[in-house]
């Protein structure tokens, strides 16, 4: 799938975002849907960006991201981008202590149609 429109409900959770540098600053912030089970969180959809971050505290600004009426994500295609995108999540697991074993990397918004 390259577009997916997510729940009602559906939102970024900005507290638990991270960002990789090598060069460019890879952000990423997990998409978390209003059903989350407890425990520990497990993501699989991630909301990303290219130097929309600082890369050491939960800043992401990257897309749409403060656009209460977004909940779709365009899928990154980009495979020289992907591992980058990768390191980040790792990073984001260390710290909040969250699981995501297999990403899907997404650009935020609300229309991906347009």
């Amino acid at each position: 799938a390259g577009r997916i429109v997510f729940a009602p409900g559906t939102k970024l959770e900005l507290s638990r975002s991270m960002g990789f540098k090598n060069l460019d600053t890879y952000c990423v912030a997990p998409i978390r849907s209003s059903a989350n089970a407890t425990g520990i969180p497990t993501y699989d959809f991630w909301a990303i960006g290219l130097n929309c971050c600082s890369g050491h505290v939960p800043d992401f600004h990257c897309g749409e991201f403060n656009n209460l009426n977004a909940r779709s994500g365009l899928r990154l295609m980009r495979d020289d981008q992907r591992a980058y995108f990768r390191l980040a999540v790792e990073q984001a697991e260390a710290a909040y202590n969250i699981k995501a074993p297999h990403p899907i990397f997404m650009y935020w918004m609300q229309d991906p149609m347009a």
